[in-house]
């Protein structure tokens, strides 16, 4: 995960987070829960 907070920008991160939350935290491709991208945000 660290390479990913490396190539992006903690600030589009962030909206992007928002914008996951606000559609009732629907999952991406990824399949990563919001509750643990919330431990690296």
């Amino acid at each position: 995960m660290s390479q990913l907070m490396d190539k992006y920008s903690v600030e589009n991160m962030l909206k992007a987070h928002v914008k996951v939350k606000a559609n009732k935290d629907a999952g991406g491709i990824d399949e990563i829960s919001t509750e643990e991208i919330d431990l690296y945000l």
